[in-house]
């Protein structure tokens, strides 16, 4: 099932429409979540010169494509690919359940989406279907080393536009649906297939928010 890896900046100039939904099973990833990983965590990033995943430098980056236009860079981070990741599926689920973690449990009933805040019992994950549904956990940075780590790679972001790491975890068909951010994402696919889309907002109303809607 794929895993997906977000690290969010904000900014004020975005108006890019994203839709993802996976469309194969892989192989689970290998990492585990231990009791000392769940202590909190404090993230701190400080500026560094470096290198982005695909070998651009964080210069080029930031004059070519910051807030101006996508990029997609295939293969840019081989360790995750391969088997590696910074949690695995049963660690997020544990961070779910936790009151203090913000989580979210999206899941398609026909045409129409459904949304469910966490926190997220584990024997309310295990009893999902098979299909068309996926759990996102904000703040992961927090509670897990590696994924401080990661973050701290996109650290030639201004601090303050610097937000966290995000980790979704998809079963096939699974995904939130056609949306708008008003944020810039650095998205990460570290397993599994799926389909990403990305358009421009057509108008003010695809801003609008849609009650019930995810």
């Amino acid at each position: 099932m794929p895993c997906a890896i977000s690290c969010t900046a904000w900014c004020a100039t975005c108006g890019a429409a994203a839709y993802a939904e996976s469309r194969a099973v892989a192989r689970p990833v290998s990492n585990s979540i231990s009791g000392a990983n769940l202590k909190r965590a404090q993230t701190i990033i400080a500026p560094v010169k470096t290198q982005l995943p695909g070998g651009m430098s964080a210069t080029d980056f930031l004059a070519r494509f910051w807030q101006k236009r996508p990029l997609l860079v295939r293969g840019a981070m081989p360790e995750l690919a391969d088997g590696g990741s910074v949690i695995d599926r049963a660690g997020l689920f544990r961070l779910a359940a936790r009151a203090a973690v913000e989580s979210r449990l999206v899941w398609r009933e026909g045409r129409r989406w459904r949304l469910a805040h966490g926190p997220l019992p584990a024997a309310r994950l295990r009893n999902m279907p098979v299909r068309d549904w996926t759990v996102l956990v904000q703040g992961v940075n927090l509670y897990v080393p590696a994924a401080d780590r990661l973050l701290r790679r996109f650290s030639f972001v201004p601090h303050a536009r610097l937000d966290d790491l995000m980790v979704s975890y998809a079963a096939p068909g699974g995904g939130v649906g056609p949306h708008v951010d008003s944020y810039d994402v650095f998205l990460i696919q570290a397993s599994g297939t799926r389909v990403w889309r990305i358009g421009r907002a057509r108008s003010a109303a695809d801003h609008a928010l849609l009650e019930d809607a995810p």
